[in-house]
């Protein structure tokens, strides 16, 4: 029987002293206990009427007991992740924010988009790793631990955490046969959000020596500024570069190496290049074949935030004024009461703004826009 977190609460009196005891006992170098590992999996969908199995996030459902030798592990590693991981990667770092890596992708964007390099120009390449946290490879992690000198006590307790999971997939309310996963990282994990920046700092380590050694020459906004060649956001990277062989070259075997070794996969279906006016029609096609990526004359969103701001003002402005709209129009209005409309425009729509809000300031005209959508639904 799985118990839910309120059941270890309303009844901590009793439960409480046995499960510090066996917390503890994993924790000071024990094995897992055999009812903890089991793991149900439900499937999100990503879209509107989704069809086949990719366009659904599966979710791990951990069990409560895990959940607490899990936490106890990931607050006693979050304090020495800054000295660990690169500046340029900040997905699920302490005092790192989103918002970082949009800003720096919103300036070298548009100085690529403004260059007027004569030879060959740049390029900004957005490479996605299709199920990401779903393909790590275990050796490949433990490995990357060792790496970072992590002590033995350590690394066992992630490999316990890891490696030892049993799956249970919940399909229409029934649960299929348990079964043993041989890779990946289970996202529901609090374990995962930590582990998964140590793999790919692998990768963000090699680049930053090939750029050390200028077999990669990365982009600056500034004449005299520091050269940025790649950013790293979870399963979302950039890599920003110099057209030329040598660069693109050094990109590609350091993928491929990466994702040999590690489990990755890139999706080509979610990936692109795009390269500044001055590239020439030559040094497009070369690249786009050598990385099997097709070229842009567009940027695409970057972690829900479109790049072609500069050109596409006002078209992405009003892209978030239909969202609202088509919020709203999916409820049926004479079915809600004064109050019930107010709390769906305080945690819904006005939700749907706050994050980009935090990026732009949208122009008055929106905003207006947006006061009436509010005012004509209440």
């Amino acid at each position: 029987m799985v118990f839910q977190q309120g059941f270890f609460q309303n009844y901590w009196s009793v439960v409480g002293e046995e499960l510090t005891k066996s917390t503890r006992d994993f924790l000071n170098g024990g094995a897992i206990l055999k009812e903890t590992i089991n793991t149900f999996i439900t499937l999100i969908p990503k879209k509107d009427n989704p069809k086949i199995v990719s366009e659904f996030r599966p979710i791990s459902l951990c069990n409560s007991r895990y959940k607490l030798a899990s936490k106890v592990i990931v607050n006693r590693l979050k304090p020495y992740l800054n000295s660990i991981i690169f500046p340029l990667q900040n997905g699920f770092i302490p005092g790192c924010s989103i918002n970082d890596n949009i800003s720096m992708a919103l300036e070298l964007t548009h100085t690529i988009r403004t260059s007027t390099a004569k030879k060959n120009g740049l390029a900004a390449i957005k490479i996605d790793m299709g199920k990401a946290f779903d393909r790590i490879d275990w050796e490949f992690l433990f490995n990357t631990l060792k790496k970072f000198k992590f002590p033995y006590h350590w690394i066992h307790l992630i490999k316990e955490c890891v490696s030892t999971v049993q799956y249970t997939l919940l399909v229409n309310g029934r649960t299929t046969k348990p079964f043993k996963p041989s890779c990946g990282l289970r996202q529901g994990d609090p374990l995962s959000h930590i582990l998964f920046p140590l793999c790919t700092e692998a990768l963000s380590a090699s680049l930053s020596h090939l750029q050390s050694t200028n077999d990669i020459k990365g982009v600056s906004i500034t004449r005299n500024g520091l050269e940025i060649s790649h950013l790293l956001f979870a399963n979302d990277s950039y890599f920003f570069l110099h057209v030329n062989k040598t660069s693109i070259e050094s990109l590609t075997n350091t993928l491929t190496s990466y994702g040999q070794n590690s489990g990755q996969n890139i999706d080509f279906k979610k990936s692109q290049v795009f390269f500044n006016p001055k590239a020439s029609h030559s040094a497009k096609t070369f690249i786009s074949n050598l990385l099997s990526i097709p070229s842009s004359s567009t940027f695409d969103f970057y972690l829900g935030i479109p790049l072609d701001i500069d050109t596409k003002r006002n078209l992405i402005f009003e892209d978030f004024v239909d969202k609202i709209k088509k919020r709203i129009n999916s409820w049926s209005s004479k079915f809600l009461n004064f109050g019930g409309k107010v709390t769906l425009i305080k945690s819904v729509l006005q939700s749907i703004l706050v994050y980009p809000m935090s990026i732009f300031k949208f122009p008055l005209s929106i905003l207006n826009k947006i006061d009436k959508l509010f005012v004509d639904f209440l």
